[in-house]
């Protein structure tokens, strides 16, 4: 019989294909002093999605298998799949980035609400949709000036995931930073209030 043995690892990728090694495989049964090796490196995980002690199986073939020294395939009836609960699939990363440009009236407050264009989300796999519902950012400083230092912080809750889409499968960024700010200064308006009385001289002064 065939048993897998050790841990399969990677990251999230939408896939249920698992990397085996030849250490993952194991042979029991065999006469002392024969050998056979398993040349089988592709296996499937039971799941796609993020997860730890997920079973993993492999379809063996004849073919898979290699006689060593001394040692007949056909003494033998060769096992056709193995499985264990061998998995580990980590959660993929994501990048988040801010770009483009940024504008507001100077109001004397450290805030900006960003426009969804300016925020990007990379790293997802082919056909899986996360959008970021937080547009409340902070800069570096409330003064005129222009590229102001902009930084988006953001927690789970701030991610909504598409259909067929889990966000458990990725890691989500906590913020992202750019110089995309600009500050431009308030306008000013002067109003004379009051009255101002004088007797006539002859002049407008």
């Amino acid at each position: 019989s065939v048993t897998l043995t050790g841990s399969v690892q990677r990251a999230y990728d939408g896939s249920t294909a698992a990397a085996l090694l030849a250490s993952n495989l194991s042979l029991d049964g065999l006469v002392s002093g024969e050998s056979i090796g398993i040349t089988q490196t592709q296996g499937q995980f039971a799941s796609a999605n993020v997860g730890s002690g997920l079973l993993v199986s492999a379809a063996l073939g004849a073919s898979d298998f290699a006689a060593g020294t001394g040692t007949l395939l056909s003494n033998y009836s060769l096992p056709t799949s193995a499985s264990g609960a061998i998995g580990i699939i980590t959660p993929r990363a994501l990048s988040l980035s801010l770009s483009g440009e940024m504008s507001k009236v100077y109001d004397g407050l450290a805030s900006i609400t960003l426009s969804p264009a300016t925020i990007g989300l990379t790293g997802l796999i082919a056909g899986e949709t996360i959008s970021v519902t937080a547009t409340a950012a902070t800069l570096a400083s409330a003064n005129v000036g222009s590229g102001v230092q902009t930084t988006l912080t953001l927690a789970t809750s701030d991610y909504a995931a598409g259909a067929g889409t889990l966000l458990s499968n990725y890691v989500l960024p906590t913020s992202a930073s750019a110089a995309i700010t600009s500050v431009t200064p308030r306008s000013l308006s002067v109003t004379l209030t009051g009255s101002v009385q004088r007797a006539y001289d002859g002049s407008t002064a």
